[in-house]
């Protein structure tokens, strides 16, 4: 999970402040992101016949 402190850093870029709820919900929707995307780049490096996630897999 992406700790809080960095998504505050990064609200901070947008020159906003970021609730707790808000960082919990950001926290929920980047692990939902991050799982599409290595479900999809997992397919991928079945089919290449390793057991390893590369870089070269992962796609968005």
């Amino acid at each position: 999970m992406t700790p809080s402190k960095k998504l505050k850093e990064l609200a901070k870029k947008t020159g906003k402040s970021l609730s707790m709820k808000a960082t919990k919900k950001i926290q929920i929707l980047l692990e939902e992101r991050a799982l599409e995307i290595l479900k999809k780049s997992a397919r991928k490096s079945d089919f290449a016949g390793r057991k390893t996630i590369k870089e070269q897999d992962i796609t968005d």
